[in-house]
């Protein structure tokens, strides 16, 4: 494996498990920061996937494969992050939370780098 990719492939790997192993979410406003922790983690990895993209377009299969695991990562702490806010709603008769769950659910995971 060159060394770009090799690079590339750890750093994926590091920011899917950093991802996956975010703080326990007990409140609307830890919701709303794992949001802004997931996009500072994923975005600049996923610039750098691009970037390899354009470089090294004979390796497509394996950018797939990255951005589909930072994807779901992604989309597993979105899903927490829901029913978290959708439980809180539940318990406080909070619509608040309500509709922060909706907001959170409309937003799009992308399959393509930002």
């Amino acid at each position: 494996m060159n060394e770009p990719l090799h690079f590339l492939t750890k750093t994926v790997e590091n920011t899917v498990s950093e991802i996956l192993s975010g703080p326990t979410l007990t409140d609307l406003e830890s919701v709303e920061a794992e949001f802004q922790r997931m996009d500072a983690l994923a975005r600049p990895v996923a610039n750098q996937i691009a970037a390899f993209a354009l470089q090294a377009p004979e390796n497509k299969f394996i950018v797939i494969g990255m951005v589909e695991a930072l994807r779901e990562a992604c989309q597993r702490r979105q899903a927490i992050a829901i029913a978290r806010c959708r439980e809180v709603s539940k318990q406080n008769d909070d619509w608040v939370a309500e509709f922060t769950a909706r907001r959170l659910a409309a937003v799009p995971i992308s399959n393509t780098p930002a």
